[in-house]
């Protein structure tokens, strides 16, 4: 599978389009301190977690990389009561939507 890398934009004109239109940095500098990792996802529930596009990229890349602090955007129609997770799927710290923030129950 693919390998996911971070790199970091100080604002809107560092992304060109890339692959299916998407825009992505246009340079090289990857991030190598902890940053704020934006994950996307198709569904939330209000403890944060999170159905994600399948492909399982962003739980690995946060299992290795542990120091980052994660949050979700989305809008109040993606959350639901629950959505089902496995012990290592990773869920942001927070959701932030158009009318409430969310965040992770601490154990």
């Amino acid at each position: 599978k693919g390998q996911m890398e971070f790199a970091f934009i100080s604002n809107l004109d560092d992304l060109v389009p890339g692959r299916f239109g998407i825009l992505e940095p246009a340079g090289d500098e990857t991030i190598s301190s902890p940053a704020l990792i934006l994950m996307p996802g198709v569904a939330f529930d209000q403890s944060c977690h999170r159905i994600g596009h399948g492909g399982g990229f962003y739980d690995r890349y946060l299992a290795e990389h542990p120091e980052h602090e994660t949050m979700a955007v989305a809008y109040d129609w993606q959350v639901l009561e629950n959505v089902p997770f496995e012990p290592f799927d990773i869920q942001p710290q927070m959701v932030v939507t158009e009318s409430r923030i969310m965040q992770q129950e601490k154990l």
